[in-house]
């Protein structure tokens, strides 16, 4: 769990995820699932998969909770954190993705249309270009700043045999 933990501090974390996939379901068969440290693999990995975005508020920049993505209307549905919050619905150009937030490219032209449905975790964001530097998942390319209109949070992550096309 530690290794996990540092991945995903680190801003790794697609392979946070995966490795908190894989200690989930090795310590459900070696301890059984109501073993402490089955919960403490799942409580981790539930940790991992929220999906926190910066939204600009009368308040500041606030931290939410992305939910779901609706693509009939380039939406997502987000909540702050907690129970006590109704969730809402806002446009995708609204919010920006925490640092270490998995993300997929989609719209690129050019010499970039070829990083179009690839994912990758946001490592960084150049304030001058106003682009993140998305690291990619697991194909041998290069980290390559992205603008946030051609990035979408990615709410889960697809198996490990799906990316391997």
């Amino acid at each position: 769990i530690c290794l996990g933990d540092d991945l995903n501090d680190a801003h790794h974390a697609i392979e946070a995820e995966r490795l908190f996939t894989k200690c989930v379901a090795l310590n459900r068969r070696i301890h059984g699932p109501h073993h402490e440290n089955t919960g403490d693999a799942e409580q981790a990995l539930r940790i991992c998969q929220e999906r926190e975005v910066i939204i600009k508020t009368e308040n500041g920049d606030q931290i939410f909770l992305a939910l779901r993505y609706l693509t009939e209307s380039d939406e997502y549905v987000v909540q702050r954190e907690g129970e006590n919050y109704t969730p809402f619905t806002i446009d995708a150009s609204e919010l920006h993705p925490v640092l270490g937030t998995p993300v997929v490219c989609h719209g690129l032209k050019k010499d970039l249309c070829h990083l179009n449905g690839n994912i990758g975790d946001v490592r960084s964001w150049d304030e001058e270009n106003e682009c993140y530097q998305v690291h990619f998942d697991g194909k041998n390319l290069e980290p390559c700043p992205v603008q946030r209109r051609n990035i979408r949070v990615l709410i889960e992550l697809p198996s490990e045999a799906k990316i391997a096309r």
